[in-house]
Formats: structure tokens, C-alpha cells, sequence
């Protein structure tokens, strides 16, 4: 006795295909919206709790602030770091560059703090980011 069912139907090939189309357009979606809503990332620089500057990451250059005297903060590649400093113990320098979202630099003797808002490029589920 003969068997005459195919494996795969080509209605089961169409709608193998289909339910394919429908989970990868699923994925693509919200990683493309994403990209079009993202906000860009800002360095609040502040001084004693008092706003000083907003800086846009989205530009590179140099930046020095009158009450912030003596300090130089650098963007360069969507991040910002202290590149200039007149306090002792160069701490804020030596932190680095920051640019994700909640990131700080503090720099205690000149009162100053530059503080990362608005990046859309981290995990909503961090509480807190440690070096």
C-alpha cells in the first residue's frame, strides 16, 4: 500500500512562511521605533545643586563654565569626561568618561557634578552604576 501525503503541503510552506514574516516584523518594530524616538543624551553640569549647562552629547568640543573655574569638561563620541581640573585630588578626572544614563562625575572641592539624562541607551531596570 502506497502512502500519498506529502510531508510539507505547500499550503504548510505558505503558512510556515507567513507566522516567519509575522515574528521577525515583531522584533524589527519596536527596535526601529526605538531608534526614531530616541532622545538625545544631555550632561546636566551642575554646580553646588545649582544648573549650570546643558551639553548635548551629540556634539563634541570643549567646554568651561565661569563658575566652574579652573575645570574643563570634553565631549567626544557621545560621551563627556572632567579634562581639566584645579581641585587636589583629581578624582573626577580619573573617573573618566560617562555616558549612559544616571552616570555621574563628582568633583567635591570645586562643588561640581556632571550628570547623564535623557539616554535612551541602557537598561530600565538599573538602579545604580558602580565603578
Amino acid at each position: 500500500m502506497q502512502d500519498d501525503r506529502e510531508l510539507f503541503k505547500l499550503k504548510d510552506i505558505i503558512i510556515i512562511l507567513l507566522i516567519a514574516a509575522v515574528v521577525t516584523a515583531g522584533l524589527l518594530v519596536p527596535e526601529l521605533t526605538a531608534k526614531e524616538a530616541k532622545i538625545p543624551a544631555e550632561a546636566v553640569i551642575k554646580f553646588e545643586g545649582l544648573l549650570v549647562e546643558r551639553v548635548s552629547l551629540e556634539k563634541d568640543g570643549v567646554y568651561e563654565f565661569y563658575e566652574l573655574y579652573g575645570m574643563k569638561f570634553t565631549v567626544e563620541n557621545g560621551e563627556i569626561y572632567v579634562s581639566e581640573s584645579n581641585c587636589g585630588d583629581m578624582t573626577c578626572m580619573r573617573t573618566g568618561k560617562i555616558s549612559r544614563n544616571g552616570e555621574a562625575i563628582i568633583c567635591v572641592p570645586n562643588k561640581a557634578a556632571v550628570i547623564i539624562e535623557n539616554s535612551t541607551d541602557y537598561d530600565d531596570n538599573l538602579d545604580v552604576i558602580l565603578r
